[in-house]
């Protein structure tokens, strides 16, 4: 077989030691690929386009991928992925869900579909799921995805990165809904995130007593809606970079009272509506935005 690939190149008057560097250099482009691919070197956080909605993708430096929120059932969270992951790569690590309302699962019906996931994280709040949210935990125990309730206290941990979870409590998973949104911090890369699905103002300054530091990113809660949001919390985490996710809605999304208070604070907004899927990326000495 080696004689025979000699005289092919031959026969095409290619020198075979030509060759032969060529392939070298090949070897080695493909190597650094393949290394690459191993280790990002930074951390990704996409803000997803999915509608009225939340959805959120991290892609941590160990290649983990953890999805929170999947939106409205409107078609566009697959999309949305395919366009960072492409339409080949199926697994998603992690997939969590802050609380059971549709506009933050209803995406989830398709994805549990079309990926294999490595599990699924909730707040297990029983009390008024809808049929829904009925159908998409079904479909996760037919897959034999786990599941995990996550509570405050709970934490994630993997290279370079850390999930820590700073509500609901056992006393407060008994709250109206949105309330008992899981609020969680994520740190990688220096680039500090908090997520806090739909919670209120109360909540917001609940969950103060575990934040230690100023944030990076702030993924605002319920849309940018007046009802959260408030002074006091925007005061003490002073966030560098706000999200708001949200699409066309008859909510007043975003509240004018809200976009104040972020402005008050110095906070570059950032709309899901007006910009598309964004994208944050470290490499543990600077944040870039990309758009």
């Amino acid at each position: 077989m080696k004689e025979k690939f000699k005289n092919h190149i031959r026969n095409k008057k290619i020198p075979y030691i030509y060759v032969c560097i060529l392939l070298f250099f090949v070897s080695i482009f493909l190597y650094a690929e393949i290394v690459k691919e191993k280790t990002l070197g930074y951390a990704r956080a996409y803000f997803l386009d999915v509608g009225q909605g939340d959805s959120e993708l991290f892609k941590f430096p160990d290649r983990t991928l953890f999805l929170i929120d999947g939106g409205s059932w409107n078609g566009k969270l697959r999309p949305a992925i395919e366009s960072i992951e492409g339409k080949t790569k199926r697994y998603i690590d992690i997939v969590a869900v802050t609380h059971p309302e549709e506009d933050h699962f209803g995406g989830f019906l398709d994805i549990i579909d079309s990926y294999d996931i490595g599990a699924f994280l909730w707040n297990g709040r029983n009390a008024e799921i809808s049929d829904s949210f009925q159908e998409l935990l079904k479909k996760i125990q037919e897959k034999h995805i786990p599941i995990g309730v996550m509570r405050e206290g709970g934490n994630i941990f993997g290279k370079e990165w850390s999930v820590n979870i700073l509500n609901p409590s056992k006393e407060r998973i008994s709250l109206e809904t949105n309330e008992t949104s899981l609020v969680l911090f994520i740190e990688s890369k220096g680039m500090d995130i908090l997520i806090t699905g739909d919670i209120g103002k109360k909540t917001e300054e609940y969950v103060l007593q575990f934040i230690k530091k100023k944030i990076d990113i702030l993924k605002v809660a319920h849309h940018g809606s007046k009802y959260s949001s408030s002074e006091l919390f925007l005061r003490a985490i002073q966030p560098m970079f706000s999200v708001i996710e949200v699409g066309k809605n008859s909510y007043g999304h975003p509240a004018p009272e809200t976009l104040e208070e972020l402005k008050k604070v110095n906070s570059k907004i950032f709309r899901t509506d007006k910009l598309g899927t964004i994208e944050f990326r470290s490499d543990g000495e600077k944040i870039q935005v990309i758009e």
